[in-house]
């Protein structure tokens, strides 16, 4: 044998850079879908389900892209190197005969530019050749991907115009679409009206291609407007004459909405907004137990108001009288140092408790943008829904941190588990009870957990929805941290799961995953990315119904965004988790496949001894049915189960909507899921808490330990 040398790399630096390199190739991919102005308009979430959908391609010196004459089916991104857009010109030898053609460059596309974008709208010939110009590496963008993932490209521009609109951005993703394809495309030459001032107020208009300039009745310039502006939208809503001309200040090419053409494939606008209002105040926990009709009272009573950038619109320790619900824009949530403790937007709401007492303020709410607001006054609620005012005060009860027990007040009675690093303890302040988690602050710092229990503690405090389980409020000691939590009586969905010994009526789970995709829903109104989905972390409670529990592992992941932290129980990891290849909110949609797949099979898809093995397995989505689950629930999981996140069944547009919009739950009764009037599969017998039958447990804290920690300030926010 010869000598040799080796050159070695630990695992934890191969990691490291493999993350690294995936992060920065998915930034590049974002980076060059948005600076192509065809796609301008997509919002980030739909930009960057675009950027996942690139395929990677190379092309050696002169390599031939496509050539003029092929099928146009697909976009170019440019990554590295250039591509020459050719054209052959044929030449006369003077006499009436030919010579062979020459070759004229029409343009040199480099990196960071794109070329063939007509495709994703047009199936037309391609008009020229591209070759490389040296070396290339370029990312294809199929228009058959984007019609799946989106829909036509024409569509999908007009429809995210159209969002941008006020008085449509409350419209869903499938409405707008509707909308899209209401419209009619119109030509205008320059220095020709759109409509003058005292028209009849019949059409709404989104800018395609050039500028338009409005003026008023005596002749002031108003406003200049370019691609992608809206004009004329009041008239979706009233007949009102026109206050003002628009002119084409260059060739224009518009769509136009008419009224007549939108009610008769959408119906009147203002119902709409009642409806979306009705529905988003169902997504209220507090307002859950009212009837559909009681909604439909409040949301006719909501009345609408405009938050300028860095308007505080409630104050810390002001009293609270309105509650609010969000119809466009973005709103901050502040602590009393003005530090950021969350977001709000399109579909969000806050301010729920004012509707029943007029506490304080617990947070300032100020607006980041331009805000589009429904507010709720508390007389006007009352006068609306007095009779309804003790049931949802009676629900309401520990609703919120507010006005939660001291940690001095809190009774231990009995012991509900223990970990690594603290215990879970069921305890009573007064007739209420809750299960509190005390965990060690020595521990959690020595196994580098504090950001993990800070994420938890925020992510709890962030959500209120029946689905996930409610942190009341956090406490701390010297060497302690407190979670004091509702204590869910039935224990993990797991547990039961096993004691099954098989696979559950698919009615059964049918049950339980739509608990499941109500509680990840919330989540991602919130931008939360809950990455620990498994029966362990969904707990039964007294009705039956699923909670949502441990958020460890919770990312705040706006539009856009990727993580690339490698975390979550390995046979419910993602393929993108698994390749640590930066990932999405859209790996919790195929841990709720993983779910479903084991709550109708009796067992994971993926599985075994072997990890590597199993994660091959993971990566090429490789999995094996057993005899028995229906077709629609195989077709369920095997949209849930894609390995590209964007072809995901709930991370396309439509969000959770897509899931439930599937064969599998036809039928199912999601509104009395939401009221919780469905009966429950099984219901815990009354009395039982897990290992309640246990002592209460001792403070046997390391009292050395507790002495010798002192905070440094990693706590100082908990």
């Amino acid at each position: 044998m010869a000598p040799c040398k080796l050159w070695v790399l630990d695992a934890g630096t191969y990691a490291a850079v493999r993350r690294a390199a995936a992060a920065a190739a998915a930034s590049r991919r974002r980076a060059l879908v948005g600076a192509a102005p065809l796609l301008s308009v997509l919002t980030p979430d739909a930009r960057g389900v675009v950027a996942d959908a690139l395929e990677r391609v190379e092309f050696a010196d002169g390599g031939c892209v496509f050539n003029e004459g092929d099928a146009g089916d697909a976009m170019y991104f440019v990554d590295e190197g250039a591509i020459a857009l050719t054209r052959p010109t044929p030449l006369g030898d003077g006499t009436g005969g030919a010579v062979a053609p020459s070759t004229i460059r029409l343009a040199t596309v480099a990196a960071g530019g794109h070329f063939g974008e007509r495709a994703l709208a047009v199936a037309e010939p391609r008009a020229a050749t591209a070759a490389a110009v040296g070396y290339a590496v370029l990312y294809r963008l199929p228009a058959a991907a984007f019609n799946t993932l989106l829909g036509p490209l024409p569509l999908v521009w007009a429809a995210e115009a159209m969002r941008r609109c006020p008085v449509l951005a409350p419209l869903s993703p499938d409405q707008l679409a509707g909308a899209a394809a209401a419209a009619t495309r119109v030509q205008l030459p320059p220095s020709t009206p759109a409509f003058r001032a005292g028209d009849p107020g019949d059409a709404f208009y989104v800018i395609d291609e050039g500028t338009a300039t409005v003026t008023a009745a005596d002749g002031r310039v108003l406003a200049e407007l370019g691609r992608g502006a809206v004009f004329g939208e009041a008239a979706l809503l009233d007949a009102a004459p026109r206050s003002a001309t628009v002119t084409a200040s260059s060739p224009l090419s518009l769509l136009r909405l008419a009224k007549a053409d939108f009610e008769a494939r959408l119906g009147s606008l203002a119902t709409l907004r009642t409806v979306w209002r009705a529905e988003a105040l169902r997504r209220v926990a507090l307002l859950a137990p009212l009837s559909a009709a009681e909604r439909g009272t409040l949301a006719a009573a909501l009345l609408p108001r405009v938050a300028p950038p860095g308007t505080a619109v409630v104050t810390e320790g002001e009293p609270g009288h309105d509650f609010f619900l969000v119809e466009a824009g973005e709103l901050s949530v502040e602590a009393s140092d003005g530090a950021p403790l969350g977001a709000v937007r399109a579909g969000g709401f806050f301010g729920e408790l004012a509707l029943l007492r007029n506490a304080p303020r617990a947070t300032t709410v100020r607006a980041v943008t331009e805000c589009s607001l429904l507010a709720l006054p508390r007389p006007a609620f009352e006068a609306l829904l007095g009779p309804a005012r003790a049931l949802l005060a009676s629900a309401a009860g520990g609703y919120a941190c507010r006005g939660a027990p001291r940690l001095a007040d809190l009774r231990p009675l009995a012991h509900l588990g223990a970990g690594a690093y603290g215990r879970v303890t069921l305890v009573a302040a007064g007739e209420a009870r809750f299960a509190l988690k005390t965990l060690s602050k020595p521990a959690l710092a020595a196994a580098g957990l504090v950001a993990h229990v800070s994420r938890e503690r925020a992510a709890g405090a962030e959500c209120d929805s029946p689905f996930i389980v409610r942190l009341v409020a956090a406490y701390q000691e010297r060497a302690r941290v407190h979670l004091l939590q509702e204590a869910v009586p039935g224990g993990e969905l797991f547990a039961l799961l096993s004691a099954r010994g098989g696979p559950l009526p698919e009615a059964e789970a049918r049950f339980y995953a739509a608990c499941a995709v109500t509680g990840i829903d919330h989540l991602h109104s919130r931008d939360l990315a809950w990455r620990d989905l498994k029966p362990e972390n969904l707990l039964i409670a007294a009705d039956g119904y699923l909670k949502l529990a441990d958020f460890g592992f919770a990312r705040r992941l706006p539009p856009g965004d990727r993580a690339d932290t490698l975390c979550g129980t390995p046979e419910y990891l993602a393929p993108e988790l698994v390749q640590q290849a930066g990932h999405t909110k859209a790996v919790d949609w195929w841990a709720l496949g993983v779910l479903i797949f084991e709550m109708v099979a009796g067992r994971p898809p993926f599985s075994g001894d072997d990890r590597m093995a199993m994660f091959r397995d993971i990566v090429a989505c490789r999995y094996a049915w057993p005899a028995g689950p229906s077709k629609a629930a195989r077709d369920l999981v095997r949209q849930l189960l894609r390995v590209a996140p964007a072809a995901r069944l709930g991370a396309g547009r439509g969000g959770a909507g897509e899931v439930r919009a599937h064969p599998w739950f036809a039928g199912f009764d999601w509104d009395g899921l939401t009221a919780r009037t469905l009966p429950a599969p099984f219901v815990p017998p009354a009395g039982e808490w897990g290992s309640g039958g246990d002592p209460p447990p001792t403070d046997d804290d390391d009292e050395a330990a507790r002495e010798r920690y002192v905070s440094t300030g990693a706590f100082a926010d908990f």
